[in-house]
């Protein structure tokens, strides 16, 4: 099998040791630890809420970018419930189902982070002079590097399923929306770029590019910095 092998193996949810959701080697005091996703998920969860308070709740769904803070989100509070659940000595049998969910959550977000980010920088651009466009694009792809590099969370091929899940659901719904919603924004919902009304056969394009292509790259970058981290670890 190759280094980036796609092995069935790997597609259960949370089967890693207990060990990984609440230290590492390279944060190898629990405490620390513990610190480290409690700051990470207050982080996380402040700008959510205050991205929610000041939003527009009509038009906030139909963003993918807004699907994928919405899943880092859950994923840092998952991984910090989990951490203090562990440490507290709950049950094995409600930690394994909290291991399993914040499993699910990770590998659905890890990758949609990371290429939103990178297709924001690309293709749009807009509005830099909102803090918020700062996190959402760029401060929260910085904080995933940070978990795969400073955590023993895994990254596998195999993963990259649950990435195709939500991004095929994303586009399903924005089908969905375009034909059964007359809002201007649900319709053209990024101009040049995701506009089912305009530019049907662009939109595909980049679809279908942005799924089978861009997004198998970065999973694939997370990958490879995981095997690293493995590697300088036994050193």
């Amino acid at each position: 099998m190759g280094t980036f092998s796609w092995k069935l193996s790997d597609i259960p949810l949370g089967t890693e040791d207990d060990s990984v959701y609440i230290s590492s080697t390279t944060i190898k005091n629990e405490n620390k630890f513990a610190w480290y996703r409690f700051i990470q998920s207050g982080y996380f969860l402040g700008w959510f809420m205050m991205i929610l308070i000041t939003t527009n709740h009509v038009n906030h769904w139909v963003y993918l970018t807004n699907w994928g803070e919405a899943l880092l989100t859950t994923y840092f509070l998952l991984a910090a419930i989990t951490n203090a659940c562990l440490k507290s000595g709950v049950g094995e049998e409600k930690t394994n189902v909290l291991k399993k969910i914040t499993s699910l959550f990770q590998h659905c977000s890890f990758s949609v982070s990371v290429t939103l980010t990178v297709a924001y920088w690309v293709l749009l651009r807009t509005e830099l002079e909102k803090p918020r466009n700062w996190h959402t694009h760029g401060i929260n792809m910085l904080l995933v590097f940070v978990d795969v590099i400073v955590t023993e969370v895994p990254v596998k091929m195999a993963h990259l399923m649950y990435t195709f899940a939500v991004c095929w659901a994303y586009f399903s719904m924005t089908l969905i929306v375009y034909y059964n919603s007359t809002n201007p924004k649900h319709l053209e919902i990024y101009a040049d770029t995701l506009d089912w009304g305009n530019l049907p056969v662009k939109s595909c394009i980049l679809g279908f590019g942005l799924i089978l292509l861009v997004i198998p790259l970065f999973h694939t970058l997370l990958v490879a910095l995981t095997k690293l981290r493995k590697k300088n670890n036994k050193e």
